[in-house]
C-alpha cells in the first residue's frame, strides 16, 4: 500500500513536469509581472543564460535548493542582504537574512501570513476538506496547552512506551543485528506519543502505528505534489488527493474509531449523572473532546471529526520528531569514537536514572542536560530542510525589506535559510562537525573540549526549546514557535536515554546522506548494527 502511495506521487511529479509547462514559461499575469520586476533588479540565484531559463531554474530547484540556499547565504545574507530563488512549488520565493527575521517575521498576520501557509502546506482542503476542523483548531489547543502543562504526568507514560517500542523493534539479542533507523524509529515514536495522546491499547497496536505512518507519509508527499501544481490544474487533480486521503485516513480511524466512540460515550454519561462510576483519562484525546465539549458549536463532538483531530495530531508531530530521532542516532555514531561522547552520555544517562530510584521522573528528565545539548546540536547540523518557516505576504502593497529596491509583491513567499544559518562558522566553528556538548560549553571555552559528567555542573547548557536566531529547529522566536517542541524534547531526551543504556551501536565509517528534494531532506533508511548490552 504504501509503496502505491509513493507511485501516486511519483506519477503527480510527472503529471506536473507536462501539464505545468505552459504557465512555467508564461509571465502574463500580475503575479508573475511582479516576479519579473525582482527577476531583473534584484539578486535571484538558480537563474542561467538559456531558453526557457525560468522554467529550467524551477526544475532544477528540485535537487539545487539546498546548494542555492548557501551559495545566496555567503553572498548575499553575510552582508544583511535578502535574495530570491525559484521554486517548483510556489515560484519565486524570497529568502530572509538572519540580521532581518525579527522584524520581517514580527509584522502582522494581517501582513505576512501563517496559517494559510500552513494549510497550504497541508493541502488541508483536500487531505481534510471538513471545514469544522479549521474553523476551529481545537487539537493545536491541546497541543500549545494541555499536552504541555500536563508532561509531568505524560512523562512515565512515554518512557513505558519508548522502552516498550525498543524491545519491539530493536528485540533483546545481546548478539549483533542489523535494524532500519527510520522505520524503527518511526514506530517507536508513534508509540511513544499515542501514550499521551490515547493511551492503551492503540499505543501498542502495531497496525495503527504503521498506519498512522503511511498516512502521514502519503499526506507529505501529496501535499509538497499537487503544491507544484497551478490552482486551475489543483481543481482537477485535487479530488484524486482527496479520495486517496479519505482512504488512508480510514483505515487508521478503523481501528481508532471504537475507542473514540467508548470515551464520547463515557463522558457524555459523566456529564448527565456526575455518580457514573468512570475516571476520564488524561491524555490528548480527553482533552480534545473536552475541548469540542467547550465550543459552542456541538458538531464538533461528532464522532468522525473527534477521530480526524487525534489523526492530525499525530501528523503534525509524528515524521519531525521520528525525522530527529533517526538524525540523532546517525549523528552520533557517526562522530569520532575517540571524543568519548557515547560514553559521557551514557554515563549521565546512568547517574539520573539512579538518583530518580529507577523512574522517568519528570525532575530526572529535566536533569538529563548533555542529552539535551546533544539532541539541539543533532536538530542544528540535521535540520528538516534547506530553506524553512515559509510566510506568505498579504499586503496589496507587499512589504519593504532591508537592502531592496522593490517592495516584496502581494503571494510570494518568504524563507528563512535555516540549514545555511545552522552551518555558519561565525555562530558554530567547526560547523560541519557534531559535536553534542557544543551547547555546553561557555562561548569563550574551546569548542575541542571534551566535556565530561563530571565537568557539566560547571557549565550552562541551552535547552533544545529555547530559540534564538542562529538555532531555528523549531521555528523562530515568539507567538508562531512550535506548540509542541516541549512535548518533543520529552520523547527525545527519554528515546536517547533508552538507546543508550540498553544497546551497543556500532560506529559507522561514514554518516548516511538525506536525499534533498526541493527545499526538504527525505531520510535515508540505513541499516545500523545494535545488540542488547549484557545485563539490560
Amino acid at each position: 500500500m504504501f509503496a502505491s502511495v509513493q507511485a501516486l506521487g511519483l506519477l503527480l511529479v510527472v503529471v506536473i513536469g507536462l501539464l505545468h509547462l505552459r504557465r512555467l514559461t508564461s509571465l502574463a499575469h500580475k503575479q508573475d509581472k511582479d516576479d519579473t520586476r525582482i527577476l531583473k533588479t534584484q539578486p535571484v540565484f538558480g537563474i542561467r543564460e538559456e531558453r526557457f531559463r525560468w522554467v529550467r531554474a524551477r526544475l532544477r530547484s528540485f535537487t539545487e535548493t539546498s546548494k542555492w540556499a548557501f551559495e545566496g547565504y555567503e553572498k548575499y545574507c553575510k552582508v544583511n542582504l535578502p535574495f530570491a530563488i525559484p521554486s517548483l512549488e510556489h515560484g519565486l520565493t524570497v529568502v530572509i537574512p538572519p540580521q532581518q527575521i525579527k522584524k520581517v517575521y514580527g509584522l502582522s498576520e494581517s501582513v505576512l501570513d501563517v496559517k494559510q501557509v500552513q494549510h497550504e502546506n497541508m493541502q488541508l482542503r483536500w487531505t481534510f476538506p471538513d471545514p469544522h476542523l479549521h474553523a476551529e483548531q481545537l487539537h493545536i489547543t491541546v497541543v500549545r496547552n494541555q499536552l504541555t502543562q500536563n508532561i509531568p504526568i505524560l512523562a512515565p507514560r512515554v518512557a513505558a512506551e519508548i522502552e516498550f517500542g525498543f524491545e519491539r523493534s530493536w528485540g533483546y539479542d545481546g548478539e549483533w543485528n542489523e535494524v532500519r533507523t527510520w522505520s524503527s524509529a518511526l514506530r517507536i515514536i508513534a508509540g511513544a506519543a499515542n501514550g499521551a495522546f490515547c493511551g492503551l491499547p492503540l499505543c501498542r497496536d502495531v497496525v495503527f502505528l504503521d498506519r498512522l505512518r503511511d498516512h502521514a507519509m502519503s499526506l507529505f508527499g501529496g501535499a509538497i505534489a499537487m503544491s507544484c501544481l497551478p490552482s486551475a490544474l489543483q481543481r482537477v487533480f485535487g479530488p484524486i488527493l482527496m479520495i486517496v486521503s479519505r482512504f488512508m485516513a480510514e483505515r487508521v480511524m478503523k481501528r481508532s474509531r471504537p475507542i473514540v466512540r467508548e470515551r464520547l460515550e463515557n463522558t457524555a454519561r459523566l456529564k448527565a449523572d456526575p455518580d457514573h462510576e468512570w475516571t476520564p483519562p488524561q491524555d490528548a484525546l480527553q482533552w480534545i473532546i473536552d475541548e469540542c465539549y467547550a465550543s459552542p458549536n456541538r458538531e464538533q463532538l461528532d464522532l468522525g471529526r473527534v477521530c480526524e483531530r487525534l489523526l492530525i495530531a499525530n501528523d503534525i508531530s509524528l515524521l519531525t520528531t521520528a525525522f530527529t530521532a533517526q538524525n540523532f542516532i546517525l549523528d552520533l555514531y557517526s562522530s569520532d569514537p575517540a571524543r568519548g561522547y557515547v560514553d559521557a552520555l551514557r554515563e549521565e544517562c546512568a547517574d539520573v536514572l539512579r538518583e530518580s530510584g529507577g523512574k522517568w521522573t519528570p525532575d530526572a528528565v529535566e536533569n538529563l542536560r548533555l542529552v539535551d545539548a546533544a539532541i539541539r546540536e543533532s536538530m542544528r547540523i540535521s535540520p528538516l530542510g534547506s530553506v524553512l518557516l515559509p510566510r506568505k505576504v498579504l499586503d496589496p502593497d507587499g512589504i519593504v525589506i532591508g537592502g531592496w529596491s522593490v517592495p516584496v509583491p502581494r503571494g510570494t513567499r518568504i524563507v528563512v535559510p535555516v540549514e545555511p544559518i545552522h552551518y555558519d562558522a561565525k555562530a558554530y566553528p567547526e560547523a560541519h562537525l557534531y559535536n553534542p556538548f557544543r551547547f555546553v560549553q561557555p562561548a569563550d571555552n574551546d569548542n575541542n573540549e571534551v566535556v565530561t559528567w563530571e565537568k557539566k555542573q560547571s557549565f550552562k547548557v541551552k535547552s533544545t526549546v529555547t530559540l534564538d536566531e542562529s538555532f531555528l529547529a523549531f521555528g523562530v522566536p515568539g507567538r508562531n514557535a512550535c506548540p509542541g517542541r516541549f512535548f518533543a524534547l520529552l520523547e527525545l531526551k527519554i528515546f536517547v536515554a533508552n538507546l543508550l543504556l540498553n544497546y551497543e551501536v556500532e560506529y559507522l565509517k561514514s554518516r548516511p546522506k538525506p536525499v534533498h528534494m526541493m527545499w526538504v531532506k527525505y531520510p535515508s533508511d540505513a541499516n545500523i548494527r545494535i545488540r542488547r548490552r549484557a545485563g539490560r
